[in-house]
């Protein structure tokens, strides 16, 4: 099932095998009590895996081999046996691992290819984080059969109202909604009632104002255009952070979904641009565009977590 051996600059080692009791540091999306079963529904990240009794010295070489489910994962790193004198290893191996072990875990959300990526942007969707994995794994098959994921749509927004207390919760306890809680839960009171038109209308522009004022926060010195805010949000997309919201792909669907360049003579769909300009195509205020709305608001409060 699992193996993990240590290896120190003396050349001796120590091997476990079968035998370690794993703790995961899980970032949720709900909130979960003490004795509460943690399903895989509830899972938005493993920011961390670590063994119980067990550490890996900092100047040690390792290996560990686990299992998820039938599949394999296997880690190693021999840098700091590489020269006679100790050396550090320059990362937090708890957090490696934690990301090792999502990446095996959730494999079906890695193995998207570019030209599957260019279609789900090209329909507006996106593998977000809080959409049940039967969704994630249909929104997929829809893909690869190449039939629209819109057809998925009714089932998506009825996923989406029964996180309705859920999201409202998430709200109230993060301070950058704090001076926008009243329009977000008016824009999900109007989802509800089926008001797709105020609910998009409120919902678009009140985004890029949570951008804005997380954005103020971090990088107070910069000015807060649409690459500042992303980059403010999402952060350097190179170190792979919070690996289960796919942040190089996520900044890659806000550039191009929400916050597109658009010719005023031609416009063809609600974005941050069209609503907040007035010119988006008053059709398109309908269920996609809210759904995607709060969907997109859902993924970015966990990034406003930080």
């Amino acid at each position: 099932s699992h193996m993990l051996v240590i290896f120190n600059h003396d050349k001796s080692a120590k091997v476990y095998i079968n035998e370690l009791t794993f703790h995961f540091q899980l970032k949720a999306n709900r909130t979960i009590g003490p004795g509460e079963t943690v399903f895989e529904d509830d899972i938005v990240d493993i920011e961390s895996l670590s063994f119980e009794g067990v550490s890996i010295p900092e100047d040690a070489g390792y290996m560990f081999l686990f299992s998820c489910g039938w599949r394999k994962g296997f880690c190693f790193d021999f840098g700091p046996l590489t020269t006679e004198e100790s050396s550090i290893r320059p990362y937090k191996i708890e957090s490696l691992l934690g990301k090792a072990s999502a990446y095996v875990r959730f494999q079906h959300m890695f193995k998207i290819k570019d030209d599957e990526w260019s279609l789900l942007i090209d329909q507006k969707w996106f593998p977000f984080v809080t959409l049940t994995a039967h969704t994630l794994k249909e929104m997929l098959a829809h893909i690869r059969a190449g039939w629209n994921i819109d057809e998925m749509l009714p089932m998506i927004a009825i996923e989406l109202e029964s996180r309705a207390d859920i999201m409202k919760a998430n709200w109230r306890a993060n301070p950058i909604f704090e001076n926008h809680i009243m329009l977000f839960e008016k824009a999900l009171e109007e989802f509800l009632e089926k008001d797709y038109i105020s609910s998009t209308a409120i919902l678009y522009p009140r985004i890029e104002g949570i951008l804005r004022g997380y954005h103020s926060i971090v990088n107070p010195a910069q000015k807060a255009n649409q690459s500042n805010l992303l980059a403010s949000v999402i952060g350097d997309t190179s170190t792979k952070d919070r690996i289960l919201l796919l942040p190089d792909k996520f900044k890659e669907y806000l550039e191009k979904v929400y916050f597109p360049d658009f010719d005023p003579n031609s416009v063809t769909d609600v974005t941050r641009n069209t609503v907040s300009h007035g010119i988006a195509p008053e059709d398109k205020y309908n269920l996609k565009a809210a759904t995607i709305g709060f969907l997109i608001v859902e993924q970015l409060s966990f990034y406003l977590a930080k």
